[in-house]
């Protein structure tokens, strides 16, 4: 995965009709090292974590949560996760790789 081609915002900018993955709102930023990619990815999860917290403290006399509200919380969010940890999984493998046949080279 190249994060010049990846669109890391997931359905909630999909179901736009004139959105599309050649001009992405968001990008990965090019500056961002797969360490600072998975810290975001952390924040996410910790996030979702939280919530999925929340949720689970709820009584019966509690407000429901709809299904919108569920999938706007958590299943929104998995895909662009998803996404970016891909593309931070792929330069990390690059690097080792690269490292490895520097080694192997001397």
């Amino acid at each position: 995965m190249d994060r010049s081609t990846t669109n890391p915002m997931g359905y909630l900018a999909e179901n736009w009709s004139d959105a599309n993955d050649d001009t992405p709102a968001l990008i990965v930023n090019p500056k961002a090292s797969p360490v600072d990619l998975l810290a975001w990815i952390s924040g996410e999860l910790r996030s979702m974590e939280a919530a999925g917290n929340a949720l689970a403290e709820m009584t019966p006399g509690d407000a429901a949560i709809s299904l919108a509200d569920f999938t706007a919380i958590f299943m929104h969010r998995i895909a662009p996760v998803a996404r970016v940890l891909d593309v931070a999984l792929c330069e990390l493998i690059a690097q080792r790789r690269q490292r490895e046949g520097l080694s192997h080279g001397l």
